[in-house]
């Protein structure tokens, strides 16, 4: 019967184990977002796992348009590698997560570079960087 005719179905291309179904995309569904100034905090001196997630990030996110600062420890690995990448890296002690002076050094780099988010990182970074943040403006992230 001509009433029970199904619609066609979408194309499916797989790549590897993974399906997906074509989509268009129209113009009127853009979604336009400002370049954001982001600020990473890391309290680890080292060089792992999160480390490497966290440089892998801020390179992503440069590409895409954002600008991103890094406020770590001295001597981090991280921040040697961001520097190198030509990143901004900032670096104060942090030796407790209620190391004032700390507190006082991500503030002034907050107020300063007037960043949209604060992504912080480590327990320590982001127990320094809640009382940091102001209460209006950066939003604290972890």
């Amino acid at each position: 019967m001509a009433s029970e005719m199904q619609s066609p179905q979408p194309k499916i291309q797989t790549f590897s184990s993974i399906q997906l179904d074509t989509i268009k995309i129209h113009s009127e569904f853009a979604i336009v977002m400002k370049p954001l100034r982001i600020l990473h905090s890391e309290s680890s001196n080292g060089w792992g796992g999160q480390e490497h997630r966290t440089f892998k990030e801020m390179l992503a996110l440069r590409e895409r348009g954002h600008t991103l600062e890094l406020i770590c420890v001295p001597g981090a690995r991280l921040g040697e590698r961001l520097g190198a990448e030509g990143f901004t890296v900032h670096t104060t002690p942090m030796r407790s997560g209620a190391d004032i002076s700390a507190v006082a050094q991500m503030r002034r780099v907050l107020k300063q570079g007037r960043f949209d988010v604060l992504n912080t990182h480590s327990g320590r970074d982001s127990l320094l960087g809640g009382a940091a943040a102001p209460r209006r403006g950066s939003r604290a992230r972890r």
